[in-house]
């Protein structure tokens, strides 16, 4: 299969997609012409470059060093070859590696985003492409793995098969381990976002522990307060003095840095508008600002300029264990259905907020086989391992995370950080931005 997006050769031509398949599946020719707006249809297809000039891959990953610039204002992409719908799609990222958005409304463009990302993108029970060539006048992709390698999607997590005797958490830990050591061998340098909570501690002691074990790789606990005596603020002091990891920034004390970050009410409320503007098409409500702004204050340096190391951030677990507070009321049927639509709106939602703030985002707890192994948990009416996150707090007690940090209840971000006490209001109102200095 070969799959090639052209650019346009005449002047204010539209780009081509072209998809050649030569394997069995039911079509031979796939050819869509881009639109400029975002498409709806079945086949969401995104607009591609605009630049002056036809843009190398070189110039793409390489943005400030090409001839146009704005280079560093185009688009990445990827597409996914649906093997259930049998179509090509353009997809939005789950694991944030593009610079591209996908929901209900259609394809949008990061014309704002900070960074860019590789041309890489794993999504359950998709095939995997990767760049292939560069010719200067367009971008081929391939398949880049066999179908039955694709780690297991919602369907295939019934597939998960464990023994009576196999300890879940053990095993969920093992599985979580795996894909944290991946993404930290990628990268020699990580900023792990911790806010003391359950699921970012867990992060912190995996690779704490990843490092221990004399790999290379440097990690930076990193928390962001925006009063002094924040709960997040204290939690994070907990886990940075917990014995264990103290242990480890003894033996290996290049490698572990660990910085809080405070943030004045004037610089919070100065960056409102232009977190307005990179969160869109996410509405402005008080919660999306919130959290959009303290992922743009951990992800920028003093001047303002964004940091040169991907963040790892827990996100996830809240919604595939239902732990959010109008989550956990109810029936179980109706708990079940809640975290399905929270999981959807993760994605819609979620991914799309923190991919216009920062780029370069880890998410752990996203990677498929972590995701499968929560969709196996649902599906086999473990939820037990769900409620609570004790699927996460057991795994902790394994690491030896101190009792205190284990059992910490759910604090919303907003409020563990103490942003929620600057910009006030119901989390879905609409925000009113003032003058940050009337």
């Amino acid at each position: 299969m070969t799959v090639t997006l052209m650019t346009s050769v005449t002047p204010g031509g539209q780009p081509q997609l072209f998809v050649e398949i030569t394997d069995d599946l039911p079509f031979t020719l796939f050819t869509h012409t881009l639109a400029d707006k975002p498409y709806t249809g079945c086949e969401c297809i995104s607009p591609f470059a605009q630049a002056p000039n036809n843009p190398t891959l070189h110039m793409l990953l390489n943005p400030g060093h090409g001839s146009s610039s704005n280079v560093e204002r185009i688009p990445m992409f990827i597409l996914i070859l649906n093997r259930e719908k049998q179509r090509i799609e353009v997809m939005t990222d789950h694991h944030s590696r593009v610079v591209l958005c996908y929901n209900k409304s259609g394809i949008y463009l990061r014309e704002k985003c900070a960074g860019l990302k590789d041309l890489a993108f794993v999504l359950p029970g998709h095939t995997f492409f990767s760049v292939l060539t560069d010719t200067g006048y367009y971008i081929s992709l391939e398949k880049y793995i066999p179908f039955d390698e694709v780690v297991p999607s919602l369907s295939q997590a019934m597939e998960m098969h464990f023994e009576p005797s196999d300890n879940l958490t053990i095993k969920f830990l093992e599985i979580l381990k795996e894909c944290t050591s991946n993404q930290l061998s990628r990268h020699p340098k990580v900023r792990i976002l911790a806010s003391g909570g359950i699921d970012s501690t867990l992060l912190v002691h995996i690779c704490a522990d990843y490092i221990l074990k004399g790999n290379q790789s440097r990690i930076e606990l990193f928390n962001i307060k925006f009063f002094e005596f924040a709960k997040d603020a204290v939690a994070f002091r907990s886990l940075c003095d917990s014995p264990h990891l103290q242990r480890i920034a003894e033996a290996c004390p290049d490698r572990i840095k660990i910085t809080s970050a405070s943030i004045s009410e004037l610089k919070f409320r100065s960056s409102l508008q232009q977190i307005k503007d990179l969160i869109a098409p996410c509405p402005p409500t008080v919660m999306m600002l919130n959290l959009g702004s303290i992922l743009f204050h951990s992800t920028r340096e003093a001047d303002g300029s964004d940091i040169d190391v991907p963040v790892m951030s827990g996100l996830g677990p809240d919604e595939y264990c239902g732990a959010y507070a109008a989550l956990r009321n109810g029936d179980t049927c109706t708990w079940k259905v809640s975290i399905k639509r929270a999981c959807k709106d993760l994605f819609e939602r979620n991914i799309t907020r923190d991919s216009g703030v920062f780029s370069r985002v880890i998410y752990p707890y996203l990677e498929p086989m972590v995701t499968a192994f929560f969709s196996y948990l649902m599906e086999t009416e473990r939820y037990e391992y769900l409620r609570d996150k004790k699927i996460l707090r057991d795994a902790a007690r394994l690491l030896g995370v101190p009792p205190e940090l284990v059992a910490r209840p759910k604090q919303a971000a907003q409020f563990g950080s103490g942003c929620a006490k600057i910009l006030k209001g119901g989390g879905y109102d609409i925000a009113c931005l003032a003058d940050p200095h009337s």
